[in-house]
């Protein structure tokens, strides 16, 4: 109630605000509040459809029918907004207004700012009898609007992320059209706040960086009651910050009901289950069944029941492939099963892709990834504190980091094989001291934890970009992760028919701020594209990897903005611990692991409570009776 911002009539609709925020009423008051109304007699008389008191007492223009419903004043959330297309339509506000695209921009002769006696700067004036009027802050020069085509034409995203972005643009390159909705999504969420913080002054930036940042945290896999409630209290800053910079055209029904959006999350969960995106696949589903446009309702019901049919005969196959046990793109195996006997670093889950090159590494590239490989081993921990503890009393203090990394390895060898004599190791201990040989078996790609790898080399000639890398160490420096651009998949080979995979990377310098990266006031981070880390350690185990993108600024493209991305379908859920405890752990599951569990499971679909999903060998010829009744039933309906 005293916020500064009440009292400053000019920046909003030359009023003071005195009032308070109203109160969420509730489905009983709703109900008393409409018995006391008079019913509207419906016609094409149009006064006689106004309830009285409209406007003063009242917003109600008529007696909504679904509150006849006995169950419906107890519901907490009685309408239920669609998120997607809420971005879609304030997406095309913000584009089509600071960017001036004919038909979609809310910025016209400002007639209604000097209605308002506001905003005098933007008033129109004449000028040899005709209106003009000065550009607003908010809006791109044509050289501006043009450098954020060609930014766009230029831009590479991971592959899945969204659709191709050169489609965006128009001949001309002057504007953006045939955007989907989860192209507006995208935009909104990741790429407006790099194009506003380039281009844009410093009031609309923050406050069009702050309502992508509102939507980017609604719509997160993961949400926290507390962090609802600091987006349902952020959320009014950020409109009234808007509403000081646009005009009034700007703000429709779309724009105001992202006010209640966090509100309803806190109800009713993530936004996932609740949007349209799900319903407008299928519906576009249905629409691929119309073949015969004259009968669309018979054609859809014709190919429904087709879908159907298949979906039961297909159950019941085993050896053979279809959508209910195909992997997705980017699997990577699964979580390998946990053997007591297996080392953990020979048991790293991940696929590679394409074929392989067999390929001799050089004598300090081999000690490195043998030296890293040892590193990240928990089994060899004691033994490098070991290692470290005898060279402080031989050296010192100064040099134990460099003679560590130089004789650590052959030290190990020896070490590991004086206890393999002893029968105080593993014969998979001893495999991992031999180290691996000079050969090893070089990819162009790989699929891990959900994400999808490919070289530098890869990608240049690709609309798409999978070799940015990012990986979250204990020897990060000033908090900032590690980021680099992935140039070999690396497979060594040990004896026994154990292998590791590793990511040969070329690492940005995050260690010189200001010169090398960079940090601004809105939390985006960039890395210089010259300024490469001189390291003897190139390699990182591709389990600890995490998939970024680098988008090139839209005039200084020196810079990089990294942008982090999470896969798809791999969630981080709470799993209670075997013996019953209070104590939780976190682990990523990924929804293919359900589907590979080779385990006899009842079919959903099947109306019998006993029928088995796998057939045995000997029901083949009962399953092909049942696909003849079924193509049967299938010609004569």
């Amino acid at each position: 109630p005293n916020h500064e911002w009440r009292k400053q009539r000019e920046s909003f609709d030359n009023t003071r605000e005195e009032k308070c925020a109203p109160r969420r009423q509730s489905g009983e008051e709703i109900v008393d509040e409409l018995q006391g109304l008079k019913t509207v007699a419906h016609g094409k008389n149009k006064k006689t459809q106004i309830i009285p008191g409209f406007g003063t007492t009242h917003n109600w223009k008529k007696s909504n029918i679904f509150f006849q419903l006995p169950y419906w004043k107890t519901l907490l959330l009685r309408h239920n907004l669609d998120v997607m297309h809420i971005e879609k339509n304030i997406f095309d506000n913000v584009v089509g207004t600071i960017m001036n695209i004919d038909g979609k921009t809310k910025d016209s002769l400002n007639l209604d700012l000097q209605a308002m006696d506001i905003r005098k700067a933007y008033w129109p004036r004449e000028e040899d009898d005709k209106l003009v009027y000065d550009p607003a802050p908010f809006e791109l020069s044509a050289v501006d609007i043009k450098a954020i085509c060609e930014w766009l034409l230029n831009l590479k995203v991971p592959d899945g992320y969204c659709a191709n972005v050169s489609h965006w643009i128009n001949a001309n390159r002057r504007s953006i059209s045939g955007m989907k909705s989860h192209d507006c999504h995208v935009f909104l969420e990741r790429l407006l706040q790099l194009v506003v913080q380039e281009l844009l002054p410093k009031k609309p930036c923050e406050a069009l960086i702050e309502l992508s940042y509102f939507f980017r945290e609604l719509c997160a896999k993961v949400l926290r009651v507390s962090d609802l409630e600091f987006l349902e209290n952020k959320i009014a800053i950020t409109l009234c910050m808007l509403e000081m910079i646009f005009p009034p055209a700007f703000f429709d029904i779309m724009v105001h009901l992202s006010i209640h959006l966090a509100w309803e999350a806190k109800v009713c969960g993530t936004v996932q289950y609740r949007w349209m995106y799900p319903i407008e696949r299928y519906l576009h589903k249905l629409n691929t069944y119309v073949r015969n446009k004259a009968c669309p309702e018979g054609s859809i019901a014709e190919g429904y029941l087709a879908e159907e049919c298949i979906t039961f005969c297909s159950r019941y196959l085993r050896q053979v492939k279809t959508k209910f046990n195909r992997v997705e793109r980017n699997y990577d195996g699964g979580q390998p099963l946990q053997d007591k006997s297996q080392l953990s670093i020979f048991s790293l889950p991940g696929k590679t892709i394409g074929t392989g090159v067999l390929t001799v590494m050089t004598e300090e590239l081999h000690h490195a990834a043998t030296h890293y490989v040892l590193t990240n081993c928990d089994e060899c921990l004691p033994f490098i504190e070991e290692h470290k503890d005898i060279l402080r009393i031989q050296h010192g203090d100064d040099r134990v980091d460099e003679l560590h990394k130089k004789n650590f390895v052959e030290w190990f060898s020896k070490k590991i094989q004086q206890l393999y004599v002893d029968g105080k190791v593993s014969v998979q201990m001893r495999s991992l001291a031999q180290r691996p040989g000079k050969q090893a078996v070089y990819y162009k790609g790989y699929n891990i934890h959900g994400f999808r790898f490919h070289t530098v080399q890869h990608d240049v000639t690709k609309k798409t970009q999978n070799s940015g890398v990012m990986v979250k160490g204990d020897n990060q420096i000033n908090c900032v992760p590690w980021y680099g651009t992935l140039t070999d998949v690396v497979e060594l080979w040990y004896t026994g028919h154990n292998k590791v995979l590793l990511f040969h990377c070329n690492w940005f310098d995050t260690a010189t701020k200001g010169k090398c990266y960079k940090e601004d006031r809105y939390g985006i981070l960039s890395v210089n594209n010259k300024g490469k880390l001189n390291t003897q350690e190139p390699f990182v185990l591709a389990s600890q990897a995490t998939q970024v993108y680098y988008v090139e600024g839209i005039k200084n493209s020196a810079w990089s903005v990294v942008v982090e991305t999470k896969p798809r379908n791999v969630f981080e859920c709470l799993l209670m611990k075997r013996n019953r405890t209070k104590k939780k752990n976190l682990r990523r599951v990924t929804h293919m692991q359900t589907v590979t569990r080779k385990k006899i499971i009842k079919n959903e679909y099947c109306p019998f409570s006993k029928v088995e999903v796998y057939t045995s060998e000997n029901n083949w010829q009962n399953l092909g009776l049942l696909m003849c009744i079924v193509m049967y039933m299938l010609v004569f309906t």
